[in-house]
């Protein structure tokens, strides 16, 4: 169901690509060469040292991409880096590995699902970032989630059912790319909550909120560079 928002300013259609985004697709694009570079019809042995060189390929792409780090594209693209969609077949010359054409493709279509995701910058759709902040958040009652969303007690109940209600939509948006960074620094949830609600030293003394709650738009740099350290 389309939700109602109130925007707060307006956001430029195209923005040129940071160093950080640089970086890495530089990254994307060396685990890409790799990939292509599989052995035809490996041993085990080799199959193993090439797989082991993708795996760090994949975690070098996870550290240095900038936006969706902790989403769903890097983290299938962790769970088929290190799966096994192959089989064992042995052979004359010993066990080797068979049936590697689909794991190729798969390493491939999820790096470049990761670019795609990364190009795209923080979600700049509102439901998906209602999702991340509600799920981030499900044992927070309405009344606490409404402080946070800037929304009173019955809408956080509304958009929890999937129904729809006004919110800010920078104020989300912000939210939501500030739990996905908070996340990827290996903070606990319920530390995540209490970030927002604490005076931090990057921000002045201040409290992630009240910058969110003055002006989410114009804080929202300031804002991921705390959330970062």
């Amino acid at each position: 169901m389309t939700l109602l928002f109130i925007r707060d300013a307006p956001r430029s259609a195209v923005e040129p690509p940071t160093q950080e985004m640089m970086v890495a697709a530089v990254a994307i694009s060396d685990a890409l060469a790799l990939v292509s570079r599989m052995p035809s019809d490996p041993s085990l042995e080799e199959f193993a040292r090439w797989q082991a060189d993708v795996q760090d390929a994949v975690h070098e792409v996870s550290r240095t991409a900038p936006y969706g780090r902790t989403t769903r594209p890097v983290i299938e693209l962790f769970h088929v880096a290190v799966g096994v969609p192959f089989r064992m077949e042995a052979g004359p010359a010993g066990e080797r590995v068979v049936d590697l054409g689909g794991y190729r493709e798969a390493l491939r279509d999820s790096l470049l699902h990761v670019n795609e995701r990364m190009s795209a910058g923080p979600t700049t759709d509102l439901s998906e970032a209602l999702r991340i902040v509600l799920d981030a958040f499900p044992h927070r009652d309405a009344r606490e989630l409404g402080e946070l969303l800037g929304v009173r007690p019955p809408a956080v109940r509304r958009l929890r059912q999937g129904l729809r209600s006004r919110v800010t939509e920078e104020r989300v948006l912000a939210i939501a790319e500030l739990v996905e960074e908070l996340t990827f620094a290996d903070r606990p949830r319920y530390t995540q909550w209490h970030w927002f609600w604490s005076q931090n030293a990057d921000l002045d003394g201040r409290r992630p909120i009240d910058l969110l709650e003055e002006n989410p738009a114009g804080a929202r740099q300031q804002l991921v560079s705390a959330a970062r350290h």
